[in-house]
């Protein structure tokens, strides 16, 4: 769970620049990228318990897929990247909102907060 990372993004783009700069803040982890919030329930519900699910999404669309509550379930962290004001979401228990666009630094920032939250 420590190095497992769920990405979900349609933009291979978007994706491929979220997993490089996972990769740079934990050289051992693993990245998965679904492109759908339907495709990250499923994964959550069958098998994946990934330590952050990143999300460049809305907190509405988030929580009308299932994929908050899948996340809760699965006790991962939801990265949430939008550009709304994050005092909005109380859709699982931890979460971390990084504002869109985003940047290496700023989801790195959040990544070490959680990081620092657990110890």
């Amino acid at each position: 769970m420590q190095n497992m990372y769920l990405v979900v993004q349609q933009d291979p783009i978007v994706a491929s620049d979220l997993s490089e700069i996972i990769g740079e803040f934990n050289p051992a982890a693993s990245v998965t990228i679904v492109e759908s919030m339907g495709q990250a329930v499923d994964l959550l519900s069958d098998v994946a318990t990934p330590k952050f699910v990143l999300v460049c999404s809305t907190p509405e669309n988030v929580a009308q897929s299932g994929l908050s509550l899948a996340i809760e379930t699965s006790k991962s962290w939801l990265v949430l990247i939008n550009s709304e004001h994050k005092a909005h979401l109380d859709l699982v228990s931890n979460w971390v909102h990084v504002a869109a666009p985003f940047t290496t630094a700023s989801l790195t920032r959040a990544l070490n907060s959680i990081t620092a939250a657990e110890r």
